[in-house]
């Protein structure tokens, strides 16, 4: 098995609505600070949605950007969760990080003020310190249901990420796991670890995005296949009507 890839807009299929004023998201719009794309916060926004946690944890928090953007979609009774390195944790990992993400926690903790601090949904987000391969989160076991990782981008640590993940999210359905920096050329060995665990289990690559997703539940799997299956017939239709003779 390998990555599955499937188009955004097979994503966003997985939130039914029967009005389009029930589609409407709350996303930070680009400006002020350094801010995901908005189409990788819509894809993260529309897996919150469909999977519709009890509670969300995010493994590296930048400046709180994303963390505020999944606040405010989450039900009012969600909790966002989110972790990074404080001063003495990032004196302990800082000469083994990778250069682009040791300057990414100086960012960090060098910001100031979070974007959801101030904001109307602050109290419903819980700050956690510390290096995630070694946080202890046992504390959220039985509270979580959807995990975002996007901290450190060495294989170990996203391996650690990633089985923190796993085992949080046990027995739990419907819940979902998503990667950031998916074919991202500054980290390759993230690239090859998803690709390495794609043999394990099914994991999708929304194209366009640097993003990777694990659900589990059936029922979202079972839509995904159907509506790449439709995407991939009505491709090979479009070719053959506008190549009949099969020539380039």
């Amino acid at each position: 098995m390998t990555v599955r890839r499937v188009r955004p807009h097979h994503v966003f299929g997985l939130v039914e609505t029967e009005s389009c004023a029930e589609r409407v998201v709350k996303v930070v719009l680009p400006g002020m600070a350094p801010t995901p794309l908005l189409l990788e916060t819509a894809i993260i926004v529309a897996m919150a949605t469909a999977v519709n946690p009890a509670g969300f944890l995010e493994i590296g928090t930048y400046v709180g950007v994303q963390t505020l953007n999944v606040a405010l979609n989450l039900s009012d009774s969600a909790v966002v969760y989110t972790l990074d390195l404080d001063d003495e944790s990032f004196r302990e990992i800082e000469s083994g990080q990778h250069p682009v993400d040791r300057d990414i926690s100086l960012r960090h903790l060098g910001c100031g003020k979070l974007a959801f601090e101030g904001s109307d949904c602050e109290s419903r987000i819980m700050r956690l310190h510390g290096d995630s391969k070694s946080y202890d989160f046992s504390s959220l076991v039985g509270k979580i249901d959807m995990v975002y990782i996007d901290g450190g981008h060495d294989s170990t640590t996203v391996r650690a990420d990633t089985d923190s993940a796993r085992r949080l999210l046990a027995g739990r359905t419907p819940s979902c796991i998503v990667w950031h920096d998916y074919g991202n050329r500054v980290y390759p060995e993230l690239t090859r670890f998803l690709d390495g665990l794609s043999e394990e289990f099914t994991i999708y690559h929304v194209e366009e995005t640097k993003l990777c997703f694990h659900v589990s539940d059936p029922t979202i799997d079972q839509k995904l296949a159907n509506a790449m299956r439709s995407y991939c017939s009505a491709e090979r239709r479009h070719g053959a009507a506008g190549n009949p003779d099969g020539s380039e």
